[in-house]
């Protein structure tokens, strides 16, 4: 587990390459505050937005069966993390999806 000290004025934290939990930020992993659907990714047991570079939000794609909002997936990353807990992704890459992970459990109105 990676221990994140924040400066004042600090351009973030850099995160090497690595792959990733990736799904949707509500649906998936519940982050608190969360009232829309967007790409998160989990790092060091921590829940991140992303911002930067990140594969295109479809809700229709999304609430397909492997989808970002029904299933967790896994992603190769790399970017930083911000002081106001977003990734800045510089490279996401969405692996295949291979029948694992946590499964979508907010149901849209």
């Amino acid at each position: 587990m990676a221990l994140w000290l924040w400066a004042c004025g600090s351009a973030g934290v850099a995160v090497p390459e690595q792959v990733v939990p990736a799904a949707c930020g509500l649906c998936v992993f519940h982050m608190e505050g969360a009232k829309s659907c967007f790409w998160a990714v989990e790092i060091d047991g921590e829940h991140y937005a992303v911002s930067g570079v990140a594969p295109p939000f479809d809700m229709a794609v999304a609430h397909e069966e492997d989808g970002q909002c029904k299933v967790e997936r896994q992603a190769r990353v790399e970017g930083t993390l911000t002081a106001d807990h977003r990734f800045v992704a510089t490279s996401f890459e969405l692996l295949p999806y291979d029948g694992s992970g946590r499964k979508g459990t907010k149901e849209h109105d």
